[in-house]
């Protein structure tokens, strides 16, 4: 176990959690590019095909794990909201969606972003639903509106507050093993950006099956770490984010987490619906190499065409590759 100048403690972990085999040396003396986190972190990688499971090694220590969420999105990092940069950044978003949409309509990329953005429940019929890592209840809301009985839980307390606020939600602060929650309770588990960020996943899908009804669904997305953008991008790909980021994914090492878990695979894809987002902030890291980019970059009309091209290549090339785009997607069934 190791610190550097009150930083973020670490401990070695030099082999896949999944098939225990030792990690090559994948990147080294990262910086975390994001959220004013200290430290420098490197990543190994599992050697078998079969797997491809990345993780942070050294990794740090779960009690330290808080101090990698001070400046963090969720937590008002580099105090989100309260710039006055805040509201012109959210029109020059609202214009880039408004100039964007009448191509990504005719693309179906338009679709695909309003999937996702349902964690593609489409096809689901409203029932009980859990969202896990529920931020501040946007998703939840939404679904509330379809017809959902929606729950959330989240560790960050500012964000479940907001979302009594926002939108008049009561969701639940802490983590889902403390909760206490009753077994066979919900219908649908639905968990996005999650499972990356947590030290025991199969621990966290087992008790997410406990929860979950017979015949219950669980989705989930997650980084891609075969994503064509990783494979450009390198170190500098938006979804490593060090040292959030303790496992990144492949499509066969995230279907063996939910396998062992007792889940049933009932399909695992990939998505380019937030490749624009991904590739986009990419960009950003490529070009600020080996530096801290802050929590909002200077927006650029170069690197935003960039990442509109790269998506519309990449929501082409998923239909050839099912496993290339910048996000998986798993879902699950409780045999």
């Amino acid at each position: 176990m190791s610190a550097s100048h009150n930083e973020i403690r670490t401990e070695p972990r030099p082999n896949c959690f999944l098939c225990g085999s030792a990690g090559k040396s994948l990147y080294q003396d990262l910086p975390s590019a994001l959220f004013e986190t200290p430290g420098r972190w490197s990543f190994s990688q599992c050697p078998r095909s079969e797997c491809g499971l990345v993780w942070i090694n050294p990794t740090p220590v779960e009690a330290d794990l808080y101090r990698a969420y001070e400046n963090y999105f969720t937590h008002g990092g580099d105090n989100a909201g309260k710039r006055s940069g805040t509201s012109w950044r959210a029109v020059l978003y609202a214009g880039y969606r408004a100039m964007n949409h009448p191509g990504w309509v005719i693309a179906g990329i338009a679709r695909e972003k309003a999937r996702r953005a349902r964690m593609f429940l489409d096809d689901f019929k409203p029932g009980k639903l859990l969202d896990v890592g529920c931020g501040d209840g946007k998703f939840l809301s939404e679904m509330q509106a379809l017809g959902w009985a929606v729950d959330g839980i989240d560790f960050d307390a500012k964000a479940v507050q907001s979302a009594k606020q926002k939108y008049g939600l009561s969701l639940r602060h802490g983590d889902l093993r403390s909760a206490g929650l009753p077994s066979a309770n919900f219908d649908t588990v639905t968990m996005s950006h999650v499972i990356e960020h947590v030290t025991d996943p199969v621990g966290l899908l087992t008790e997410i099956k406990r929860v979950l009804s017979a015949g219950g669904q669980l989705v989930i997305t997650t980084p891609n770490i075969e994503s064509l953008g990783h494979r450009k991008f390198g170190s500098c790909w938006f979804g490593i984010d060090a040292p959030r980021h303790l496992n990144l994914f492949s499509a066969k090492s995230l279907s063996d987490v939910a396998l062992r878990a007792g889940f049933e695979i009932v399909n695992v894809g990939s998505t380019a619906a937030s490749a624009d987002v991904f590739i986009g902030a990419s960009y950003t890291m490529q070009e600020k190499q080996g530096h801290r980019m802050g929590h909002q970059p200077t927006p650029s009309v170069l690197r935003t065409f960039k990442a509109v091209w790269w998506q519309y290549r990449e929501h082409f090339a998923v239909r050839r590759d099912p496993v290339c785009g910048e996000e998986l997607m798993a879902q699950c069934g409780k045999k």
